[in-house]
């Protein structure tokens, strides 16, 4: 429930509940610690309180990395890779964000593979970080990865069509 709530200070109260609700309990799922974590971090983000959100994914990331290795350990490790490159993308740090981007990217290739929804999602993000970079050709190499991966997989979709008209005209513009 804490992450549907339309207004961000009362989800943000939730979610800082939940996580105290969760640290009182004799079992604790590491899983549901970590989902709670990226919850709270992305939540102070959409607040714009991203060195609190930071420190958070820290914390969480820290904690994440002392658990025993699992598909959805490293999923969730993905995450917090995104997590940390849209705050550095939102503080400006274009160089932090296309690292951590990459580093989940890896990640993601590494336990969906090359053409997976995943990846593409990666993909699109190195685009629009590269987009405030002087580096206008790695934006649209990555913007045409996403693309090729969302038409590989979901090739009768209209929307990604129009998007690939799109792509092209900027490639017209840029070449």
């Amino acid at each position: 429930e804490f992450h549907v709530s339309d207004n961000l200070e009362k989800r943000l109260f939730k979610i800082s509940k939940a996580d105290e609700v969760f640290n009182t309990l004799k079992v604790q799922d590491p899983l549901i610690k970590i989902e709670i974590g990226i919850s709270h971090a992305k939540a102070l983000m959409v607040l714009n309180k991203l060195e609190e959100a930071k420190a958070k994914l820290n914390s969480i990331n820290n904690f994440a990395l002392k658990q025993p290795s699992s598909l959805e350990i490293e999923k969730q490790r993905a995450s917090i890779l995104l997590c940390f490159g849209d705050i550095a993308l939102d503080l400006a740090e274009y160089d932090d964000s296309i690292e951590y981007h990459n580093q989940a990217l890896a990640k993601y290739i590494e336990l969906f593979g090359e053409n997976s929804l995943e990846a593409a999602l990666v993909y699109k993000n190195l685009g629009r970080v590269y987009s405030f970079t002087d580096n206008f050709q790695a934006s649209l190499s990555n913007w045409e990865k996403a693309l090729e991966i969302y038409e590989r997989i979901q090739p009768d979709d209209k929307f990604i069509d129009g998007k690939s008209k799109r792509l092209t005209s900027i490639q017209t513009v840029i070449s």
